[in-house]
């Protein structure tokens, strides 16, 4: 009966880790140049993008996030963007994503970098 109960625990847990609740996916970069960017994530439709901004030794520069649909070659849709100078503090921020599933990126585009770094990280909640 025991040895019953252990295997039922066990793929009782086994289904909620795979199907049910959610999973935080992550990328993170230290931009200290211009035209740095984190590693695509790929972002379902409908779901939260978390984005953060740490600035770590007197940034002054642009960040952006940029969006691109798989059967895109180029980042060209900008979502959003932050003028991160040596007076910011840390930025957080939430913003949903687009109708269609997506790769999305953030960093600093080609001229758009002056000074300093900062630790830039974008992230998904999958439901």
């Amino acid at each position: 009966m025991k040895r019953l109960l252990l295997i039922i625990s066990i793929v009782v847990l086994l289904y909620t880790s795979a199907f049910a609740g959610g999973a935080n996916v992550y990328k993170s970069t230290v931009v200290s140049a211009e035209n740095t960017w984190t590693d695509p994530l790929y972002v379902k439709a409908g779901s939260s993008i978390d984005v953060s901004i740490y600035n770590l030794n007197s940034m002054s520069a642009t960040i952006k996030l940029q969006r691109k649909f798989p059967e895109e070659s180029l980042w060209g849709h900008e979502v959003d963007s932050w003028d991160v100078t040596t007076s910011s503090v840390d930025i957080e921020h939430i913003t949903k994503a687009g109708a269609g599933d997506a790769y999305y990126r953030i960093g600093c585009p080609t001229g758009g970098y002056t000074s300093g770094n900062c630790t830039v990280r974008i992230g998904q909640y999958r439901y």
